[in-house]
């Protein structure tokens, strides 16, 4: 009974705890709602989306208000997300430069009091410098001698300073100043020019000193005006028969105008006239040297039009060596006689624009003076030559000196004479002793110097044997570089005494020694001698006035004498008897053993 009156007050209570808590909670208002403070950042006078939140239990849309406005910036209108967030743009004003912002904002809901305030508060820092260009610029084609301009901007898009130097590459300049200061949000304009100088496409770099990762890439095309042919090298080429060199220059005009031609040749060349070629149209010119020069031509021919120029290497080669012969038609003398001298002069001139260096062939019984093979001739200038004929046979005598030229033509001269009469020998010269003096001989006749070089005295000997003698004398001037040495022969003449002839000395060698020229003639007989005399020969082959007369001698050969052939006979004989005795000697012995061993064997 007790317990079913428990189990009825519990439920009573129950029941009346409802039925007052649903009707406290009916009479209650809800809390309002609270607004959420924010932290947020942006940069200097950027603008910046804030989103604006609420806090706590509302069943309907809230309402969104301002309370304070910021300092450094303004704020848009309120725009909901939902009903319990709203978001707002902030702007900051950029003067106000970097720094913290704030201001404060209240949410309130439906028959609710408005919140407390929450704050927003802003962080403005500087924005870092931001440098913007263009990537490319393409200035198309451009004719050589002209000149395209073009504009880039350089901006600093972000805060800070830029400052630096614009390099431009070749072919394109800068027109005025190559420097650059770009604060914040500012930009600078850069008027760039191409002035090709070469028909090629150009792909070159704008370079910026701020930042070598950053530039422009300028791409350009230098298109020639005029076509040249040749256009890589001009040779000027010899006419046959002629020293003028020549060549013929073909100008093309590629441009829709007329084009006046200026031509600047290198020295040496006819300055051509000045030259109009007409619009699309083409002209040829003759380039020649001039008419007296025969030398070579290195150089380059500048060829110029409206601001356009190019430079075209040309070269004209020296004239090959080209011997001009006096007398042109050669020798004739006519009748002669065996074994008499006929005397000459040879004149040679070389007209070419290399040096003429010259090897020869000369008959039998002819002589050049000085040998032309120890002469180079210059170009334009002339060599005289002394030259000997001496007739060894009779009947008509027709012969040909002959010079060849190195990287010339071959010269012909012709020599013609008719002898009359036999050779008549010469005979050798008397033995002398072999020391140089003066010899008094026949009367001669002296040729007289057609050098200047005085003539050499005080010849001494420096070595004499039986083969070989060395003579030696200081040079008498310091253009004396050659050496003539000749020996005396006695012409024999009938109802008077022998008339002398001198003939040049072969195969002698010379050399310098101690400030003296050494003459040494090699390979002579024992016991002989010779009368010479000596020239000088200056650097053009003229010749001094001769030495006087001496006399060249080599050693007489030596005769065994009597003590050496008894001597030599003595000894060959004591050799001899010695083998004898000891060969006679071991043939005993050799006996007297093989008589003793048979002696043993049959006692």
């Amino acid at each position: 009974m007790i317990h079913r009156y428990c189990v009825w007050a519990f439920a009573f209570f129950i029941a009346f705890d409802l039925t007052f808590a649903a009707k406290e909670k009916e009479e209650l208002p809800a809390p309002p709602p609270m607004a959420r403070s924010e932290n947020v950042a942006t940069y200097r006078g950027r603008t910046v989306k804030i989103p604006l939140r609420a806090m706590g239990r509302t069943p309907g849309q809230l309402k969104f208000l301002i309370r304070t406005k910021p300092k450094h910036g303004t704020l848009s209108e309120i725009t909901l997300v939902d009903r319990k967030n709203a978001f707002v743009l902030y702007t900051h004003d950029e003067r106000h430069g970097a720094g913290v912002d704030s201001f404060t904002f209240a949410v309130q809901a439906q028959d609710s009091p408005v919140s407390a305030p929450g704050t927003i508060s802003i962080a403005v820092s500087e924005e870092p410098s931001a440098f913007s260009v263009v990537h490319a610029l393409d200035f198309g084609q451009v004719l050589l001698g002209e000149s395209r301009e073009d504009e880039i901007t350089i901006r600093n898009a972000g805060g800070g300073t830029i400052s630096g130097r614009i390099t431009a590459p070749p072919s394109w300049k800068i027109l005025g100043s190559a420097t650059y200061q770009l604060g914040r949000q500012q930009e600078q304009k850069v008027l760039l020019v191409f002035e090709p100088t070469k028909a090629v496409e150009s792909v070159e770099k704008l370079l910026f000193s701020h930042d070598a990762r950053t530039s422009v890439t300028l791409t350009g095309t230098g298109v020639s005006p005029l076509a040249i042919e040749p256009g890589k090298e001009i040779e000027l080429k010899a006419q046959k028969g002629s020293s003028t060199r020549t060549t013929e220059l073909l100008i093309r005009n590629l441009t829709d105008r007329p084009r006046v031609i200026e031509i600047k040749p290198p020295d040496h060349i006819v300055e051509p006239e000045e030259l109009t070629v007409p619009p699309n149209g083409e002209a040829r010119m003759e380039l020649k040297t001039e008419a007296d020069f025969i030398g070579a031509i290195e150089g380059s021919l500048t060829i110029s039009s409206e601001g356009y120029r190019e430079e075209i290497p040309l070269r004209a080669y020296a004239l090959r060596p080209s011997l001009q012969v006096e007398p042109g038609k050669g020798f004739d003398f006519g009748d002669v006689q065996p074994g008499r001298r006929y005397k000459g002069v040879l004149q040679l001139k070389n007209t070419g624009g290399l040096e003429a260096r010259i090897t020869t062939d000369l008959p039998t019984g002819l002589l050049l003076t000085p040998d032309p093979g120890s002469v180079v001739i210059a170009p334009g200038e002339t060599r005289v030559f002394e030259f000997a004929f001496e007739p060894l046979r009779t009947g008509d005598l027709q012969q040909e000196i002959i010079l060849h030229v190195a990287n010339g033509d071959t010269v012909r001269i012709p020599v013609r004479a008719v002898s009359t009469a036999p050779v008549q020998p010469t005979p050798p010269q008397t033995r002398q002793p072999a020391t140089v003096v003066e010899v008094p001989g026949h009367q001669e006749s002296m040729p007289e110097s057609v050098s200047g070089i005085p003539a050499i005295t005080d010849i001494v000997v420096q070595e004499t044997t039986q083969h070989s003698v060395e003579l030696g004398w200081k040079k008498p001037a310091a253009n004396a570089l050659g050496t003539l040495v000749e020996y005396r022969q006695l012409e024999p003449v009938q109802d008077g005494p022998p008339k002398i002839k001198w003939v040049e000395w072969k195969g002698a060698k010379f050399f310098e020694e101690n400030g003296m020229t050494i003459a040494r003639f090699d390979n002579l007989p024992p016991g002989r001698s010779w009368y010479i005399r000596i020239s000088s020969i200056d650097e053009i082959g003229k010749r001094s006035a001769p030495s006087s007369t001496i006399q060249l001698a080599s050693l007489p050969a030596q005769k065994w004498q009597w003590p050496w052939w008894i001597g030599g006979f003595l000894l060959l004989g004591g050799v001899g008897w010695t083998i004898f005795y000891l060969r006679q000697r071991r043939q005993n012995l050799a006996a007297e053993e093989a008589q003793r061993i048979s002696h043993l064997e049959n006692p």
